[in-house]
């Protein structure tokens, strides 16, 4: 079973009260406090709520650290100010009944949980339609997919279409040998350009159709791989050695 409760007002801790009684009493302000919070736990436990019949003195004392007179004192000056007889001052309008409303709470306790459980069923079952919602936009987006593989098939069988291959006299043009020595002037243009014919006639099929071939042609300058060692239309790497020698007689030749 749970403890019973009783309750202090917002502002007991510097209620003018304790300072009259303190003074009335020659006890300190904290012994007044502490005394009369057992006061209030014994007059909560009590058959009747308020009394304080089960008051003992020196019980008190002892748990307080103190002398059963100062605590005798101190209930002496509470009279008339928040004890009156043997009954707390002001305990029906600060304190709740014994039940506490527990009956009540209960009730409301029970009816939030009903309600976030209904709450969180809804949620569940919105959850569970959002995504039957959104399978619509799902069905344009296939549609969408299926336009845009039907507009590549399209292209690729125009493109087939116009593709042809590559002649068997075929020779690259100034424009393309232009090129190759200016986008990769490390090639040897009628090298490239034997391999690309060999390499193009020789494909069977689709594969060896283009529909344009100069376009083929820059790409395959592009990824052509450099021939070993100095390579062609590059200049010569610089030899100071060299450059310093020039012009001058070498060991064991005649002079």
């Amino acid at each position: 079973m749970a403890n019973p409760w009783c309750r202090l007002w917002a502002d007991m801790p510097n209620d003018p009260k304790w300072r009259t009684i303190a003074r009335v009493s020659r006890q300190r302000i904290g012994d007044v406090m502490a005394v009369y919070v057992h006061l209030m736990v014994c007059a909560s436990n009590a058959d009747e709520r308020g009394q304080t019949q089960s008051f003992v003195c020196e019980d008190v004392a002892t748990a307080l650290d103190l002398e059963e007179e100062n605590v005798t004192a101190i209930l002496s000056a509470m009279q008339g100010r928040v004890l009156n007889g043997e009954r707390l001052a002001g305990w029906e309008k600060r304190q709740p009944l014994r039940e506490d409303g527990s009956a009540e709470r209960g009730k409301e306790y029970r009816e939030r949980q009903k309600a976030e459980k209904e709450r969180l069923k809804t949620e569940g079952e919105q959850n569970q339609t959002q995504p039957n919602a959104q399978k619509r936009p799902d069905t344009d987006k296939d549609t969408d997919t299926e336009e845009k593989i039907t507009t590549k098939a399209r292209s690729r069988a125009e493109a087939n279409a116009t593709a042809t291959r590559l002649p068997a006299d075929w020779a690259a043009s100034a424009e393309d040998i232009e090129f190759c020595k200016t986008e990769r002037p490390e090639l040897i243009p009628a090298q490239t350009e034997q391999r690309f014919r060999d390499y193009w006639i020789a494909q069977p099929g689709v594969k060896g159709r283009k529909a344009d071939w100069p376009a083929t042609w820059r790409n395959w300058v592009r990824n052509e791989r450099a021939p070993h060692g100095a390579a062609a239309g590059r200049p010569a790497k610089f030899d100071p050695t060299e450059f310093v020698n020039r012009g001058r007689p070498q060991p064991g030749s005649p002079t």
